[in-house]
């Protein structure tokens, strides 16, 4: 059976001899047995089992004879007589293969005072004994039996003496001892006849051939278990050694036994390496270094003698001469011993690639021929013969040595085995029979006496003597010489990412190299193989952990350097959204700001110097990423203006600074700005100086009408005076107010207008909710506003002039905050307010700011369009009452204004366009907890950061009324007036964000403003100038409208404008007092009234129908919407349907369906308590069709 055993440990060796034996059936052998039945002079073996033939003897005793008298068994004993001290019966046999002997015999005396006996036994010819049965008495009862167990030495042996030796009691002639049947037994031990290869490394295996290896219990090497061994038969098994197995005896065991082989098995030394790093952390595609070290080469020095061998001298110290030409042929060998090699520097495994003798005086020798070095094992401790069977590793060549080192490298390396004495053989040939003597000189060299014989030599002239086994010499003096070993070979797996140079551009492709350089783009573990000369190899890890980088960063400029801020911004993207980061900037600048961050994939990096550029990577833990673009960070440029043209281009990022005087014609953007002493800018009607930060002045800087200073940064502190003109493009006269409010600060009411009599100056007293006169020597508020009536020189009825008013002061910038105290729910208060900078303000923002806050969200501004009535029809309700007084209105919804047709000189009927100029003053209305209305800097540009138009300024003149666009708006305006100039406009608008309920900025009451008219639509008991209603716009939405005259007579209702859907829809008035119905988009509407209020006489429509309680309603006949169980069916016939929105009456959106792209859709899965809902239905080509149904 074949079985592997592993080398266990002791605690389990129990288990496997239980294996054994349980696995294998063992039983004794008899070697030999002498029953002495033969009954001759010479006893034979009747039993005979071992190699050769055991033999029996004796000592100092008669002659043996043969008796009959009761033998243990046969017929015949052996008896021997005159048995003196020390005499001895002897059995001779070779016990190889056999091991846990017994060795037995029957025996008897015819005296017992014959003395005493002992058995003993030698396995190495007598030199050394062990006794195995002592001092023991023969008795004279017939057929005693005794049996000895021998020693383990006599185990395996080729020759076993056994004697059975008289101890005592001399010249006992006449006593005898007889002896019968002796018998040795014992069990089949393991043998070894050879085992293949004889030259191994540690790990490897070896085959073993023998017998007898059946249930083999262990197999060693120089006494150390091997790895592992496998028996194929009983005469084959295979060792795996361990990597610590050392050459020496090969070792087979059994229970009874082990078998030993006859030479050892060399085990070549593994060469030790050494990695570095042996374990290390880096970042993908970063050059890592990785070095092996190994055993270097080793130069054993032999001999440190002094002496010179001679040259000529043809005598014994001739000799020895590795370069001896006094002779032609010259045949050498010089022994070294194991313990030499060893203190030398030499170990097992040492692989011998070149030898070195040196010479010290070469004189005349010549080229030695055929020069051949040669080497091998010896067991000889003291060379005295020739040894054979050596390896050629040099030559052979023809050689001419030189003075001073001759080195031969190997062609053949020589590996020792660590334990071997070695014999080097020097051979040269320079015989030629044909051309006479060749022989020369020894070239000298130095050399050592030895305490052993340690060189042979032969020389001879005209015959070859390498071949020779004749010795001329035998010496204890050696040649000194010198060894060097092979440095082993590195190389490195797996290639992948190896490069042979640190800038990882050569790969590696698996050469002898002992430092590589890995570039890993993953964890990855490499090994670095050695190998030295004699095959033997080994190898160890470099475990390098690489963590991937973060992709390189993307630099986007954010800002570079600036009046304000004289670092630089910049914006990196690609930053890794998860886990924490790091920023490295290049250079590291002081005060860097956003350097780290977790969990957000950009940053902002602020504090960059100024003229220096910058590169940046990310690290998120030990690896940066690689090196984004370079950004550049510019110094603040100045820039220069001549009083014509500026020195560059200027922007934002500029300091501007005027040095000579001049006009400003054309519109400027600049960080600073500064105006030097001594020197005049006058910026000219409509240009725009758009600043960054802040303004000084040191010389004089006046703006124009119409013009703007537009400033950015809400923290800028201006310096020095400006003045502001504002004129108005309405002529005026002494009866006239203007509403206005400071662009500057510290601004006297007395200098907007110095010739306006001391008591018509006024603010509104929100406390009294009516007018407070202003000493006119105060200073105007910020963000207040003020009526101020004409000049007194501006006298009636001479024609009224253009009003400028001047504003001199440092500009307005940044916040600003009126603080608006509460007012009674009932009076729905307003409050006076102004614009307070000296550019537009955007109207939108300023109310979306403060709607939240103070704010309810209309703004009103003052117009009156006529002169006073003195003279004139329809005076109104007092001799100097203006016969059209009125406030425009802005909300979030659109304007309404206070005129009709195209605005004529002095008459201003602009509809408010959401840019509040500078200077003009308005009423808001506020809510009744009062709170803080708040202006700021970006309500000076539009949502999209554009500048604002500055022109309209109310009681100015303004042809165009622009829209804002911002947000979505189907509008239209409505118009109330007669031929006598009483004129008032409403708005009903469909807005995004309104719904059909009071919405703040989005619905606006009526000022009643107007002496003599007031017109509105009706919403919630509130008259309302302007109406915001939900989206979507419903053709069947009905708005009743509602206007309130002090005068009877004939009036008219117009359409001022539409925009958005109404732009295309037709626009019914519905008169419930005529019980008609006209289409406003075809002609006006007259109509006759008595004075007083009416509120339910009109109805805004968009159709001529009623609304049926219908389960289906049709638009065109082409889209019907029906309502069956609360399930809604919606079908086109002539278009596919694009879109679907369901709103309640209150403008929420309660269901949509964003893609149907059909012609047909169902909806059931709207939850509503709303009993009629709209359906805005949009089909492919663009037509919205809304329906109006019974839920």
């Amino acid at each position: 059976m074949n079985k592997t055993l592993l080398s266990l440990f002791k605690g389990k060796l129990f288990l496997i001899f239980f294996v054994l034996i349980s696995s294998v059936s063992f039983s004794q052998t008899t070697l030999f047995q002498f029953d002495f039945e033969s009954n001759t002079g010479t006893a034979i073996p009747n039993i005979d089992n071992v190699i050769g033939s055991p033999a029996f003897g004796l000592s100092g005793v008669a002659s043996p004879s043969y008796t009959n008298a009761s033998p243990c068994q046969g017929t015949y004993m052996v008896t021997g007589s005159n048995w003196n001290t020390g005499d001895y019966y002897r059995f001779t046999a070779n016990t190889t293969g056999f091991g846990a002997m017994t060795f037995s015999f029957c025996n008897r005396t015819s005296n017992i005072d014959i003395g005493t006996f002992l058995v003993k036994v030698s396995s190495d010819g007598g030199v050394n004994w062990d006794t195995v049965l002592g001092a023991f008495t023969p008795t004279t009862v017939n057929n005693t039996l005794t049996t000895v167990t021998f020693p383990i030495t006599s185990d395996n042996a080729a020759e076993v003496l056994i004697e059975i030796t008289k101890l005592d009691k001399a010249n006992k002639v006449d006593r005898t001892f007889i002896i019968d049947n002796a018998t040795l037994k014992g069990y089949p031990i393991p043998t070894i006849t050879s085992f293949n290869p004889t030259t191994v490394c540690p790990g490897e295996s070896i085959n073993i051939a023998g017998t007898n290896f059946a249930g083999a219990t262990g197999v060693s090497i120089n006494n150390l278990a091997v790895a592992s061994y496998t028996v194929n038969s009983s005469t084959s098994i295979t060792a795996i050694l361990l990597s610590g197995n050392t050459s020496g005896i090969v070792k087979v065991s059994n229970v009874y036994g082990k078998g030993t082989s006859g030479s050892s098995l060399v085990v070549n030394a593994v060469p030790t390496i050494t990695v570095s790093p042996t374990v290390a952390s880096l970042c993908a595609n970063t050059v890592q270094v990785l070095s092996a070290t190994t055993a270097a080469s080793v130069t054993a020095i032999i001999g440190t003698g002094t002496l010179t061998n001679t040259a000529n001298a043809d005598t014994a110290t001739d000799y020895p001469a590795p370069y001896g030409a006094w002779y032609e042929n010259v045949k050498q060998q010089y022994l070294i011993l194991a313990s030499e090699l060893t203190s030398s520097g030499l170990g097992n495994g040492s692989v011998i690639n070149s030898l070195t003798f040196d010479v010290t005086t070469l004189g005349t020798s010549g080229i030695h021929t055929a020069y051949t070095i040669s080497m091998g094992n010896t067991p000889q401790s003291s060379i005295t013969t020739w040894e054979n069977g050596l390896t050629t590793v040099f030559g052979p060549t023809n050689y001419q040595p030189v003075n001073g080192a001759n080195t031969h490298n190997f062609t053949t390396s020589f590996v020792w085995d660590g334990i071997s004495n070695i014999v080097i053989q020097i051979c040269h040939t320079n015989d030629d029979k044909n051309s006479g003597n060749k022989y020369t000189v020894n070239a000298q060299s130095k050399y050592s006496t030895t305490t052993f014989n340690s060189s042979l030599t032969y020389r001879v002239d005209n015959t070859d003597g390498c071949g020779s086994s004749t010795i001329s010499y035998t010496e204890a003096q050696r040649p000194n010489m010198r060894f060097t070993t092979a440095a082993p070979t590195v190389a490195w797996s797996p290639i992948t990412n190896l490069f042979t140079d640190a800038l990882a551009t050569t790969p590696y492709l698996g050469n002898n190299l002992a430092t590589v350089y890995a570039k890993p783009t993953a964890t990855i573990i490499y090994s670095a193989k050695v190998t030295s000369a004699n095959a033997c190899s080994n190898s160890v890890t470099s475990n390098l952990t690489v963590t991937g980088i973060p992709t390189v960063p993307i630099v986007i400029l954010k800002k570079q350097p600036d009046c304000i801020t004289s670092t630089g911004s910049v914006q990196l993207t690609g930053l890794p959204a998860t886990g924490s980061w790091t920023i490295i900037p290049n250079p590291a600048t002081a005060g860097l700001t956003g350097l780290t961050g977790s969990g957000i994939d950009n940053t902002i990096v602020g504090g960059l110097t100024a003229n220096t550029s910058y590169t940046f990577t990310v690290s998120s833990g030990a690896c940066p990423s690689g090196t984004s673009t370079s950004t550049m960070i510019n110094p603040v440029v100045t820039t220069t203006y001549n009083g014509t043209s500026w020195s560059s281009v200027p922007d934002l990022t500029k300091i501007g600074i005027y040095t000579t005087s001049g006009n400003l014609s054309a519109n400027v953007d600049l960080c600073s700005c500064t105006v030097s002493t001594g020197v005049n800018i006058k910026v000219l009607t409509g240009v725009v100086v758009k600043i960054q930060d802040k303004l000084s002045v040191n010389g004089s800087l006046t703006f124009e009408d119409g013009s703007s200073l537009v400033q950015i940064n809400d923290a800028a502190v201006n310096t020095g005076i400006i003045t502001y003109k504002r004129t108005t493009t309405t002529q005026i006269d002494n009866f006239d107010y203007t509403y206005w409010s400071s662009p500057v600060s510290a601004q006297k009411l007395i200098d907007v207008s110095p010739n306006t009599s001391l008591d018509k100056f006024y603010s509104f007293n929100l406390a009294a909710n009516d007018w407070y006169q202003e000493n006119p020597n105060n200073n105007m508020i910020n963000g207040i506003g003020y009526i101020i009536r004409g000049p007194q020189t501006y006298v009636a009825p001479a024609p009224p002039n253009f009003y400028q008013a001047p504003f001199k002061g440092i500009p307005n910038n940044g916040a600003v905050t009126v603080t608006i105290p509460p007012t009674a729910a009932a009076l729905e208060a307003s409050a006076l307010l102004g614009n307070p900078y000296p550019s537009a303000l955007n109207a939108d923002l300023f109310l979306i700011s403060n709607m939240t806050t103070a704010l309810e969200g209309t703004l009103y501004f003052w117009t009156h369009n006529t002169n006073i009535g003195a003279g004139l029809a329809n005076l109104g309700s007092g001799a100097y009452a203006y016969t059209s007084d009125d406030y425009a209105t802005y909300n979030l919804t659109g304007g309404a204004a206070t005129g009709i047709g195209t605005p004529a000189a002095g008459i201003n009927n602009s509809v408010p366009n959401g840019k509040i100029a500078s200077g003009q003053a308005f009423f808001a209305g506020i809510k009744p907890a009062g709170g803080i209305v708040a202006y700021n800097n970006s309500m000076r540009l539009s949502t999209a950061g554009v500048i604002l138009d500055n022109s309209q300024f109310f009681k100015l003149n303004n042809s165009k009324a622009e829209v804002n666009s911002f947000l979505e708006k189907d509008r239209v305006w409505l118009n109330l007036y007669n031929s006598q100039g009483a004129f008032k406009q409403t708005l009903v608008g469909y807005i995004t964000g309104a719904t059909n309920e009071y919405d703040n900025g989005y619905d606006g009451e009526t000022f009643d403003g107007n002496e003599f008219v007031d017109f509105y639509s009706v919403n919630q008991d509130k008259n309302l100038v302007i109406q915001g209603r939900a989206l979507p716009f419903d053709v069947d939405d009905e708005v009743p409208i509602g206007y309130k005259t002090t005068i009877a007579g004939d009036f008219t209702i117009a359409i001022a404008q539409t925009d958005g859907l109404l732009v295309g829809k037709d626009v019914f008035l519905e008169d419930k007092i005529t019980k008609s119905v006209k289409n406003l988009k075809g002609a006006v509407y007259n109509f006759n009234t008595g004075a007083g209020t009416f509120n339910d006489r009109f109805v805004l429509k968009y159709s001529n129908k009623t609304l049926a309680n219908e389960s289906f309603e049709t638009l065109n006949n082409t889209v019907l919407v029906s309502v069956r169980n609360k399930i809604f069916k919606i079908n086109s016939y002539s278009e596919k349907i694009e879109n679907v929105q369901v709103y309640d009456l209150l403008g929420k959106s309660i269901y949509k369906n964003g893609k149907v792209d059909a012609n047909e859709v169902t909806i059931s899965t709207i939850i509503s308590n709303q009993q009629v809902l709209l359906i805005k239905i949009k089909l492919i080509n663009g037509q919205i069709v809304t329906r109006k149904v019974i839920y």
